[in-house]
């Protein structure tokens, strides 16, 4: 979800979730402590309050986090103009989040609980499989189970959440652990299954096709689903503690469905307390829950580095390191924030030039190629032109060049190039129908987002017969893999389209094409609005 379209309850949400994970994480990494609720020894009542409190509050943390994947997904599908290719992209993301787990989240764990580990005389884990290898696991599962119809992905999602009573045979460990009972061995650890995690992710994918419309979260449908889970919750309770007691005992690794259905119950309070009141929604809170996978890997290695220097020996020191940890943290994700898109943009403008051209993004000769005017009065458009260094490589051949763009900072530039600029949404173009000879569009589109609305735009103004030329990027193979997550991180939350995909938006819009292609990376579309509509 962009910025502008996201949800205030489920980012204070999950940005909640991430504070209680943060002081629990604390206490496990600067106490090398680690509490297992497993079936043998399931979650009890005893030991000192304060750490009690902590670890009882953090159980709803990876609950949540799953559940919101599921929601996210679905929002995040309704937005996209090409479901087809949002479906590829979740398996993408949800490859990368497994990669993190083993080039990212490990070795934050691994210092100081392998020096700890190695006091007590302990051998340390090797291979660990923790919450972004499930995650990304779940997500590649959901993309795949994506177009079942609703009752039967309900039924697959049951079975997944109850996979944690499966007895299965000791002989199929450890693999076995990573889809179903967990593992715990010597060098390999397995703290989060696929199946019961997954499970949670397909509820809370259903969850969002009946609880939220036109991006809004319907209230009523949080309380009817909460009706739903506690009743189911109490029969189980009943029969079970009769019929079989040890299926009723709360435990997390793996995941038993009392603890899962729990957990539920009191994530769509919680939720439904933001959505009902909004003073609820502080503005930290929602910070670091647009900024979760950053949260969580700094803090990790924060909190590493703090657990090598400090050895606080109670727990208003855990307290107080987890406070400046997380303080730190949450500046990043504000730093992170005011550093990315527009702001990036406006910050950048100066280098921005030299940076592209560095890099040979400027497909100049390809341009001059294609822009080659008819008469001696024909006029450019140049929407999302930035510095307008495209535009002035062509403006001897117009009698009007104008260079459209948001950044202030960008267009500062495209100015000292003598070049009329507008700032201006490529969404929203203050020009008249038919208003100039061609409208010119290089690797801006991705940075607009809702392309389809922007190519109506740049066809509304250009003048029948005129031409319309975009460059974008072909998000394919490694190279392709590494400028979209660079985009993705670095600069803005990009959303790319491919050239069959901008080809079918320009013939919507009354527009004939020829698509070449420029690089394993580029390529240009070339489009000559029809006189008459077809």
């Amino acid at each position: 979800m962009t910025l502008s379209s996201r949800i205030k309850s489920l980012d204070t949400l999950r940005g909640m979730l991430m504070v209680l994970m943060l002081f629990e994480h604390a206490r496990q990494m600067l106490t090398g402590v680690v509490i297992m609720e497993t079936k043998e020894a399931p979650a009890g009542l005893s030991g000192d309050a304060l750490p009690l409190v902590i670890r009882s509050l953090s159980h709803l943390c990876a609950p949540g986090f799953f559940f919101l994947l599921g929601i996210g997904m679905v929002l995040h599908m309704r937005q996209s103009p090409s479901p087809r290719r949002v479906w590829t992209g979740f398996i993408k993301r949800g490859l990368l989040l497994v990669l993190l787990q083993f080039v990212a989240e490990n070795g934050a764990w691994a210092l100081p609980l392998l020096m700890k580990g190695q006091e007590k005389g302990e051998q340390g884990v090797l291979l660990y499989f923790g919450v972004l290898f499930c995650l990304g696991g779940s997500m590649v599962l959901t993309a795949l189970l994506w177009r079942l119809k609703d009752l039967i992905l309900f039924g697959v999602a049951l079975v997944l959440v109850s996979s944690s009573l499966w007895n299965l045979p000791d002989d199929w460990n450890p693999w076995i652990g990573l889809v179903a009972g967990g593992f715990v061995g010597h060098s390999v650890e397995i703290l989060y299954p696929l199946f019961p995690w997954s499970g949670l992710t397909l509820l809370g994918v259903l969850f969002a096709r009946r609880a939220f419309c036109d991006g809004q979260l319907q209230r009523a449908w949080v309380l009817k689903v909460l009706a739903g889970l506690v009743a189911i919750f109490a029969c189980w309770l009943l029969i079970f503690h009769v019929w079989a007691p040890s299926a009723t005992a709360f435990y997390k690794y793996p995941p038993s469905p009392s603890y899962l259905l729990g957990a539920l119950i009191a994530l769509l309070l919680s939720l439904f307390a933001f959505s009902t009141y909004e003073r609820l929604n502080l503005l930290w809170l929602q910070l670091v829950g647009r900024h979760a996978l950053f949260f969580y890997l700094v803090h990790l290695y924060l909190l590493g580095f703090a657990a090598l220097i400090f050895c606080p020996s109670s727990m208003m020191g855990i307290f107080l390191i987890a406070l400046g940890v997380g303080m730190l943290t949450a500046f990043g994700c504000w730093w992170l924030e005011a550093t990315k898109g527009l702001k990036l943009f406006n910050r950048f403008s100066p280098w921005y030039d030299r940076f592209m051209q560095r890099w040979g993004l400027y497909q100049v000769a390809a341009v001059q190629q294609v822009l080659t005017p008819q008469g001696p009065a024909e006029t450019l458009l140049d929407v999302g032109g930035g510095t307008g260094y495209l535009a002035a490589c062509v403006a001897d051949r117009y009698a009007r060049v104008v260079v459209t763009d948001l950044s202030p900072g960008m267009l500062s530039v495209a100015r000292s190039r003598n070049l009329e600029t507008v700032e201006a949404s490529a969404l929203d173009l203050p020009f008249k129908d038919g208003e100039f000879d061609v409208v010119l569009c290089t690797d801006a589109l991705h940075h607009i987002k809702q392309i389809d609305q922007a190519i109506m735009e740049m066809c509304r103004v250009l003048k029948p017969g005129g031409t319309i030329l975009i460059q974008e990027f072909h998000i394919q193979g490694w190279k392709g893999f590494f400028f979209y997550w660079f985009e993705r991180l670095m600069i803005d939350d990009s959303v790319f389209v491919t050239p069959a995909e901008l080809q079918a938006f320009l013939k919507k819009w009354n527009c004939s094409v020829e698509m070449r292609r420029l690089s394993s990376l580029g390529f240009m579309m070339i489009g000559n609005k029809r006189m008459n509509p077809s």
